[in-house]
């Protein structure tokens, strides 16, 4: 079931990217001189299908065929693995199919200038990965190695990182980066600050309670990486794919975070 579980995770990763990646692009990000161009490149009529470079052609079929395939899969763990599972990993393999499918009918209606959609299409995703990676970790075993001393190692830190997330979304849904939207932006930025000062706590905390340690020290990492490209030197040299990275990154750390609350309660 483990290698069904990563086989899973590495399609919705695909997913995550494909759909980064194209919903960025029709956002304005990486368009030049960026990010002068961002707020006209969202006011701008969406490009004819003649017009769309390959690339994104090729791209939307590979996030069709992942997530298909990641959505028959989701089938097939969750019928197999249902009945020997806990009560909060049923909750996980029902969300899988719930998100899938909700997924699939938003996708009917992608891309979409409306920020709605935007932000179900990018929080979807992340709580895919956020799903497998509680039916992934290992709870602990006994009570003594919980992590009783850090109660908000949990469903408040994740919530805060959800709130994070949907903030960046509305960042580039909102085209906040460039436009009116700056509160937005500050919002997010301050969300992002307490968010790693909250993961390095936990790793500090947690430094002796395998495996949770290891779980909150990679966490803490993906938020620094979400950090550094999430910065406007950076995400000016490199545009779209910083983008994306920051994007997918930060979904992964949201999946870090899920990880750590089933690794460390009781």
């Amino acid at each position: 079931m483990r290698a069904l579980l990563g086989l899973a995770v590495a399609l919705v990763l695909l997913v995550v990217v494909c759909s980064a990646a194209l919903r960025l692009a029709a956002s304005g990000v990486g368009c030049t001189p960026w990010p002068g161009c961002y707020a006209q490149a969202q006011a701008a009529a969406p490009l004819p299908d003649e017009a769309v470079p390959e690339w994104q052609h090729a791209v939307r079929l590979t996030h069709r065929i992942s997530a298909t395939a990641a959505g028959l899969l989701f089938v097939f763990i969750v019928a197999f693995g249902f009945g020997a599972w806990s009560l909060s990993q049923r909750v996980a393999g029902t969300a899988l199919l719930v998100l899938a499918v909700a997924l699939a009918l938003i996708g009917r209606i992608t891309p979409s200038p409306s920020a709605a959609v935007v932000l179900a299409n990018l929080l979807g995703g992340h709580l895919l990965l956020a799903a497998l990676a509680w039916l992934l970790t290992p709870a602990p075993r006994s009570p003594a190695t919980a992590a009783p001393s850090a109660r908000w190692i949990g469903w408040p830190l994740c919530a805060g990182v959800l709130l994070l997330l949907a903030s960046g979304g509305l960042v580039s849904a909102l085209a906040a980066a460039a436009a009116s939207g700056h509160g937005v932006l500050l919002l997010h930025t301050s969300l992002g600050v307490l968010a790693l000062l909250a993961l390095a706590l936990a790793a500090w905390q947690l430094r002796r309670r395998a495996p949770a340690a290891t779980i909150a020290a990679l966490s803490t990492l993906l938020a620094v990486a979400v950090a550094v490209l999430g910065l406007p030197p950076l995400q000016r040299a490199l545009g779209l794919p910083a983008a994306a990275a920051h994007s997918v990154l930060a979904g992964l750390t949201l999946a870090g975070c899920v990880a750590l609350w089933r690794s460390s309660r009781r």
